[in-house]
């Protein structure tokens, strides 16, 4: 099958929406299946200060395309911008957070005609496009994008649940028209039921890891070498934002 992913970052980029895209994408080429990625040309969120910039614009990784088109810069330093003056503004005259999230949302989704543009070409010509990661356009743009289509969708949202997630209007229309979902958790499959998909065709596939590519180590063995107290110890793995 020729199968397209369309998401925000790719690697060389860091995370776990990246590392999980990458480990099924390459697994599906090497089950001889023609797959491309479609992704824009940020190391890191488009909406963040420094978004960096990889390169070249098209590369083979792991015998997966690797599309990446730019996104709109200078709109996202605007929307950056006013998104912080709006907010501090509102909190100096006491208003209220959703009457202050004025630019807020449009600042992590990557803003990109030529993304969309390709999304819709691969909705023409691919077999399968998985929209990737609900809170950004990578996902809506696949369940949007008008016009008659070939391909059959699948959406894989990677649903972040913190206190006061909200999805639009755009994102859950988006969202019911996948003719697949994929669910990383049995509380996710709830989610997806709840904001409109057919439970029927919800697939729990929770990801995996592979034992074999992590030293067996004791934990008295990694106390040690850690420097860690013998008692319960909390540990850690991500990015050091205040939502995770």
């Amino acid at each position: 099958m020729r199968i397209t992913f369309v998401t925000m970052n790719y690697a060389p980029s860091v995370g776990g929406m990246q590392l999980l895209v990458q480990r099924v994408a390459e697994g599906l080429a090497m089950r001889g299946h023609d797959v491309e990625v479609i992704t824009t040309d940020a190391l890191r969120n488009p909406g963040a200060s420094d978004p960096g910039w990889v390169s070249p614009s098209t590369d083979e990784i792991g015998g997966v395309l690797v599309r990446r088109l730019p996104f709109a810069r200078r709109t996202h330093r605007v929307l950056r911008f006013t998104h912080r003056i709006s907010r501090r503004l509102a909190h100096s005259l006491s208003i209220s957070q959703p009457a202050r999230n004025l630019a807020g949302p449009l600042v992590p989704r990557p803003i990109s005609p030529r993304l969309w543009l390709a999304t819709a070409k691969a909705l023409q010509k691919r077999d399968v496009v998985i929209g990737v990661s609900i809170p950004y356009s990578t996902l809506v743009a696949v369940g949007l994008v008008p016009g008659r289509r070939h391909a059959a969708l699948v959406a894989l949202p990677l649903h972040h649940d913190h206190p006061g997630v909200t999805y639009r209007r755009p994102a859950r229309m988006a969202l019911r028209r996948f003719d697949a979902w994929i669910a990383l958790s049995d509380f996710e499959v709830g989610f997806l039921a709840g904001m409109g998909a057919r439970r029927e065709d919800i697939i729990n596939l929770p990801p995996g890891c592979d034992l074999d590519a992590y030293p067996q180590v004791e934990p008295a063995e990694a106390r040690r070498a850690m420097g860690l107290p013998d008692r319960p110890t909390v540990g850690y793995v991500g990015r050091l934002t205040a939502y995770k």
